[in-house]
């Protein structure tokens, strides 16, 4: 009886084992990060709310898989890794193993063996957004792998960071440096783990665009347990989703992988992308419905997803509810893809196991592109998987629990009726539409045959940046000489240039503040004469200043800076932070009369701006036109000098009420004597978290595309792909609509301007972004195509003035070779811009007036004015970021020459500072 009694004891501690053990196959997992304390890097204040030890987050069944974040350094010091886990564990605060920088965690022994005792998995996260990683050979990367297998998981080592802790596997989050070798790393872990005792996981973080830059090529050669796809704006799968659906289960190695939602866990975990606990858990429990693949919901990160009313709770209860277990196939409802027929834009067929929606007029093939005509919103038609016997669906608590054993599964269904259906056309395609990579082919015919003929002009970007060369504004305005061919909107003359011939905006565009150059060359460009500089000549036209970065600030006025040039301290207005600038209206005026337009750039990367009403918006419309514009207000930051318009650069704050703002400045200008132009610098994901509503409701001349630093950087390995999705964004987003495709068709159809100009933004130097550099010679292969292929295309901005400079020309180089593939005739053939040379006998010295000019007790300049707009301002309490930190692009990644190197002796990069998601 005793025996038996035993027996039933070890029965039933089995089946409990059995039940709380983590399960790959199931619908409703939750992967949460841990080990950057994300929540304490931008709330420094709340101490109460920093990152805990990672047994404090084990406590409920809420969170499934903790990847530890992370393993920044492949190879540093003494040859080692190196780890950094911001408040818990990093090498500047901890000890570390002799002769290398590897912290010693292993007080965290006892808390990841608590966690792996309750059923988690706990695995090791390589790479970060900071990381200095990669591998130069397959020996190299397979070398690591032995060294983590023995560091981390199931060898042996006498370097072991956690102690006898021994994980449950890797995660690879690679967000920079080459993407070679990683297949064989991989292969290698499998290879060690294959006779372990017990399971081993691999999983990948790549991002929205896909094939993942860094990643595409080992996903597709290697076999992984899970893709956590990180991406600004929830949700992967939501259009074009059948690429990771179909990706699963018929590319990669394991077609069991599964492929999870990446997202952020609150609006402060990331620069974008954010979204409501409901319309989160409404987008995962439709996949879960719609793709058998779907594995859960991956968040960043745990100490964000506690503050925020435990995010990680809710969308577990989400997921529970819908089902852990047993997929239905819906049945393919739609009509049968029919070939040869035009279908219009929003029209769903069935077709190769998928439902597809048209993005827009489809006459293609349903094809797994992401640049396509088609996107699947569900797969269909396919045999049911039944729930496992050995799953159990768990309801998750918000007390500490153990997972509780169920004997209930749920097969979920898709319910046919929510499938609607559009009849095609019988028409057909009036030109040819621009799909994959057959859109670059110069035989495809575009709609009108429209290609562009005009003047390309390069655009550069002169941008907020650590240091800064110690010239005057003018001075850093400058190089050829008279302007031979301005170019302006179709119908509305350039002003100072009536008789050209006008055939589309192309804005040649430089950010002024400060420099990234080395103090040296800064000294020789300071002696430089102002006529040798930018302003002098014909190859930049518009200079948008940067930043105004805090919109309401000290006594409710806004902010400016401009780096070494002009920034708030001495010389503010009286009550606030916002610097007189009035020496600079000589400058201003000097371009403005040689045919230059000079705006105001709003945002930045660190800006803190946003609006709560449009009462607000508007009112600070008329702030911005009574001091920089054409108004008159009692603050005037540049003196006498009025600007010719404002650029809209957000990437921080709400995105509610721009429209408002643009508007309002719109209609303050309306009867003006002279015209102001309105621009905008979106991200390339289509449509723009931050100003995506207002480029679709308010008038815009141009907007500056940015394809650097965010998921479409162009340094992937098939670059030209790559850049075509410049000119033909792929939809990254759950707002997308069928009808806004991309930046040509949005310009042409959706854009209340429709004479709008659409550039591409691109880095001038491998230095000057984290990423996204490519050679002169691809660009200019690139913006040819674009000329011959869209009739929205405007031009090349290069981010920045000096890298471009300094990077052999690399304005001059670009846009050389495009005036010589256009109808224009090319400039010098010897531009006026030699390389820099001290000259003795000038030295240019910036000179402030002795007073500011100002009237004696300003206050908010909102209502005196003829619009009669009220608007009450409330000054922000918050700290003000300098703009200078890192600009308007994100911290450059070291290259893969500077980290590979065994051993190196580079400085330990900060991950705990940047998120995986970019936040500045």
């Amino acid at each position: 009886m005793f025996a038996f009694q035993i027996l039933l004891l070890i029965y039933g501690l089995l089946s409990f084992l059995q039940a709380v053990a983590f399960d790959n196959t199931r619908f409703d997992n939750v992967a949460v990060y841990w080990g950057q304390n994300s929540y304490g890097a931008v709330n420094t204040g709340n101490t109460a709310n920093f990152q805990k030890t990672i047994s404090f987050y084990c406590n409920d069944n809420a969170i499934d898989v903790f990847p530890i974040a992370f393993l920044n350094v492949f190879f540093g010091t003494g040859g080692a890794p190196s780890i950094n886990l911001a408040n818990t564990c990093n090498p500047t605060d901890n000890a570390t193993f002799p002769g290398t920088q590897l912290p010693n965690c292993g007080s965290l022994a006892p808390d990841i063996s608590a966690c792996q005792a309750k059923g988690k998995i706990v695995t090791i996260s390589l790479g970060g957004a900071t990381g200095a990683v990669g591998f130069q050979s397959d020996d190299q990367a397979t070398t690591f792998a032995q060294t983590i297998w023995d560091m981390f998981l199931g060898g042996t080592s006498p370097t072991r960071p956690f102690g006898s802790a021994v994980l449950d596997g890797i995660d690879l989050d690679i967000e920079g440096g080459g993407s070679d070798h990683y297949s064989v790393f991989v292969n290698k872990i499998r290879s060690l783990a294959s006779g372990a005792s017990k399971k081993y996981y691999v999983t990948a973080a790549p991002q929205c665009v896909f094939p993942d830059a860094a990643l595409g090529g080992v996903l597709n050669t290697a076999s992984f347990d899970a893709i956590y796809d990180s991406i600004t704006i929830t949700a992967v799968y939501s259009h074009s989703d059948k690429l990771p659906d179909d990706w699963a289960r018929t590319t990669s190695p394991n077609k069991n992988v599964k492929v999870y939602i990446g997202a952020p866990a609150s609006s402060s975990a990331a620069g974008s992308g954010y979204v409501a606990i409901g319309t989160l858990s409404n987008i995962a429990v439709q996949m879960r419905q719609s793709f058998p693949s779907f594995g859960g919901v991956m968040l960043w990160d745990a100490s964000q997803a506690y503050a925020n009313g435990r995010y990680d709770l809710a969308i577990k209860n989400a997921l529970a509810g819908a089902g852990g277990t047993g997929f239905t196939f819906p049945a393919c409802t739609a009509p049968a893809y029919v070939a040869g027929t035009n279908y219009a834009g929003g029209s769903q067929v069935s077709f190769g196991g998928y439902i597809w929606q048209a993005k827009w007029s489809a006459s293609s093939q349903p094809a797994n592109n992401p640049s396509g005509e088609w996107s699947a919103i569900s797969a269909c038609g396919g045999p049911s998987l039944p729930p496992s016997s050995s799953s159990t669906t768990t309801k998750p608590t918000s007390s500490p629990t153990s997972k509780p054993v169920s004997t209930t599964t749920v097969p979920t269904t898709k319910s046919s009726s929510s499938v609607t259906t559009a009849s095609p056309t019988s028409t057909t395609s009036s030109g040819g539409q621009c799909t994959g990579l057959a859109a670059w082919s110069n035989s495809v015919a575009y709609q009108g045959g429209s290609q562009l003929t005009a003047v390309l002009c390069t655009v550069l970007i002169r941008g907020q940046r650590n240091g800064g060369l110690k010239r005057t504004f003018r001075e850093v305005l400058p190089v050829f000489g008279p302007t031979t061919a301005r170019v302006g909107h179709p119908s509305k003359p350039r002003r100072l240039f009536p008789f050209r011939i006008l055939l589309l905006l192309h804005i040649l565009k430089v950010y002024l503040s400060s420099s990234l150059v080395s103090f040296a060359f800064d000294s020789i460009l300071w002696s430089f004469s102002p006529s040798r500089f930018y302003c002098d000549d014909d190859s930049i036209d518009v200079f948008p200043l940067a930043f105004l970065y805090v919109f309401f600030g000290k006594g409710g006025q806004p902010v400016i800076d401009f780096a070494n040039i002009c920034s708030q301290g001495s010389g503010n207005f009286p009550g606030t932070n916002l610097a007189d600038c009035s020496f600079m209206a000589a400058d201003i005026q000097k371009c403005q009369a040689k045919g230059k337009i000079v705006t105001l750039s709003l945002g930045g990367a660190t800006a803190n701006v946003g609006f709560s009403s449009d009462a607000q918006a508007a009112g600070f419309a008329v702030t911005i036109w009574n001091m920089f514009l054409g108004g008159n207000g009692g603050i005037r930051p540049f003196g006498s000098a009025v600007l010719d318009g404002v650029d809209l650069d957000i990437e921080n704050g709400s995105s509610a009420h721009y429209n408002t703002f643009v508007n309002t400045i719109r209609s303050l200008a309306k009867n003006a004597k002279k015209r102001y132009y309105v621009t905008a610098a979106p991200q390339c994901p289509f449509p723009d978290e931050k100003i995506g509503q207002a480029l679709n409701s308010a008038f815009f001349d141009a907007v500056y595309v940015q394809f650097y630093n965010n998921f479409c950087e162009t340094s992937a390995p098939s670059v030209r792909v790559q850049f075509r999705y410049m000119v033909l964004p792929i939809d990254c987003s759950s707002r997308y609509r069928p009808d806004i495709y991309d930046r040509d068709r949005w310009a042409k159809t959706q854009s209340p301007n429709k004479d709008v100009k659409v550039y591409i933004g691109a880095p001038a130097s491998a230095d000057s972004a984290g990423n996204g550099f490519v050679s002169s010679q691809t660009l200019i292969n690139v913006a040819k195509q674009a000329q011959k292929q869209y009739s929205s295309f405007g031009g090349i901005m290069l981010w920045d003035a000096d890298s471009a400079y300094t990077n052999n020309k690399y304005h001059v180089t670009v846009k050389q070779a495009i005036f010589n593939g256009s109808a224009q005739p090319p400039p010098s053939a010897s531009p006026q811009n030699p390389a820099p040379t001290p000259d003795p006998t000038v030295t240019i010295v910036p000179t402030r007036t002795t007073a500011p000019t100002f009237v004696p007790s300003p206050s908010p300049v909102s209502s005196k004015t003829s619009s009669s707009i009220e608007v009450k301002t409330v000054a922000s309490e918050t700290p003000i970021p300098d703009p200078r930190d890192k600009g308007r692009v994100r911290r450059p990644r070291p290259t893969l020459d500077q980290r590979a190197a065994l051993p190196t002796t580079a400085g330990q990069p900060t991950p705990r500072r940047n998120s995986r998601f970019f936040k500045p």
